[in-house]
């Protein structure tokens, strides 16, 4: 049997070994952590989302006023944005529009909680005709039970006068279930 040396020569060959695997040890993981980082790095930040369009703010905030005005059970402010001749158009009975008497009896006999205006899109027709479609989520209390719905809402806007007299003529609106939330989504919350 041969001896491998003396136990002073053994100790420092166990420590070089040490050394040695504690370096190779250091090596990996600094090698480890820097790859996870340039893994990160090498992801694509999300692009902001786009800026909304002058027509979108504009009819945007028209919308919102709306919507606070119900919330608030104000017939005065809805009546400066409703047409006189307003009908909501729903898929239950499409060719029986929704009156105006009966869409503000229908507005003001929940009360509104919340609401969440996003996804606004608006086209131009005309300088006197703007068509608004959007989503709205909903939530609000009726027979004492709190309730959420969202509707797909395309409003028809005319322009009446000279400068900005919007008033809004017609909507069609569908209820809608599952919709997919976006980073574009613009918030309008209720109160």
């Amino acid at each position: 049997m041969k001896l491998l040396g003396t136990p002073a020569r053994l100790s420092s060959k166990f420590d070089l070994l040490r050394a040695c695997a504690l370096k190779s040890l250091a090596t990996v993981s600094i090698l480890a952590v820097s790859s996870a980082g340039f893994s990160q790095q090498a992801a694509k930040p999300k692009p902001p989302p786009p800026a909304k369009s002058r027509l979108q703010v504009f009819f945007g905030e028209l919308e919102n006023q709306g919507l606070v005005a119900i919330q608030d059970k104000d017939q005065a402010a809805l009546n400066r944005i409703l047409s006189n001749d307003f009908q909501e158009f729903r898929p239950d009975s499409p060719t029986q529009p929704v009156t105006r008497e009966d869409w503000l009896r229908d507005a003001f006999s929940r009360r509104a909680k919340t609401f969440e205006l996003r996804q606004i899109v608006v086209r131009s027709i005309s300088p006197q005709i703007s068509i608004a479609s959007f989503i709205l989520s909903q939530t609000y209390e009726m027979s004492g039970k709190t309730e959420t719905e969202e509707r797909f809402v395309v409003d028809v806007w005319s322009n009446t006068g000279g400068g900005d007299n919007w008033r809004c003529t017609d909507r069609y609106s569908w209820k809608v279930t599952g919709l997919p939330r976006t980073p574009q989504d613009a918030k309008s919350s209720g109160k």
